[in-house]
């Protein structure tokens, strides 16, 4: 997997979360330090501890630097033992050291939750009539691209296309959703690809230049909405009939 960023504010902005990242390990680090001072832990327990965390925040850095799904796996047993530490701890110090190691571990994954770092790809839905992801029309110059939505948040989205296109390119789109028409001017902020012969995912920045812009992509993003839930109920409701 390949993903390539364009923009210098898209870059800076992963740049400061691989900082946030190295900072709530700092901390979870200083509370193991402090365990050790304090006598909470043995000298034996302490290396063993302090070389485990060591390895596990290779591998979790790793997957944030990459990108790689994997990151919220990680993120989520991170977050789970600093939530179990706070709630055990009868230290203050160890309280605050988590509680800080929490607060940044929170703002890096605040960060990346967004479909230009990671968008969702429903790849485990097969029957597309559960799928809520939408067919759209791209206009690139003079050419008509096929593609579809697959993730829409935080004024930004996820575009596959099998054609490639260079990162910071426009293009316009054309969508129809319960039967009223958009348009929207988009910016290709970044590019992912899996494999050859699976299209590129394309991370997009919705140009909402005017007033008129903004209120045609909120009444959009309800519909989005309204056309995930739909899509939820209409599976439940398939698999409860099908007796699976």
């Amino acid at each position: 997997m390949k993903i390539i960023f364009e923009n210098f504010r898209l870059r800076r902005e992963f740049k400061r979360s691989q900082l946030i990242h190295l900072t709530h390990f700092f901390f979870i680090m200083l509370a193991l330090v402090i365990k050790l001072l304090i006598g909470h832990t043995g000298l034996i327990a302490f290396i063993v501890f302090f070389i485990f965390t060591a390895i596990y925040y290779r591998f979790f850095y790793l997957t944030a630097k990459k990108l790689y799904y994997t990151f919220w796996t990680f993120a989520s047993l991170t977050l789970i033992f600093i939530l179990g530490q706070m709630i055990s701890t009868e230290s203050n110090a160890l309280f605050y050291c988590y509680g800080l190691a929490l607060i940044f571990l929170v703002i890096e994954m605040s960060i990346l939750s967004s479909p230009l770092y990671y968008p969702i790809v429903n790849w485990w839905d097969y029957d597309f009539r559960f799928r809520y992801d939408l067919k759209v029309k791209a206009k690139h110059k003079d050419d008509i691209l096929d593609g579809r939505l697959t993730d829409l948040r935080r004024q930004a989205g996820c575009i596959t296309l099998f054609d490639d296109l260079q990162v910071g390119t426009k293009i316009e789109v054309d969508l129809k959703l319960e039967g009223e028409p958009f348009q929207f001017e988009l910016e290709l902020m970044s590019k992912r690809q899996y494999s050859l012969g699976r299209p590129f995912h394309y991370g997009v920045r919705f140009k909402l230049t005017s007033e008129e812009k903004q209120e045609e992509y909120r009444k959009f993003l309800n519909h989005w909405g309204r056309r995930r839930k739909q899509k939820r109920i209409q599976k439940y409701e398939g698999t409860a009939g099908s007796g699976v």
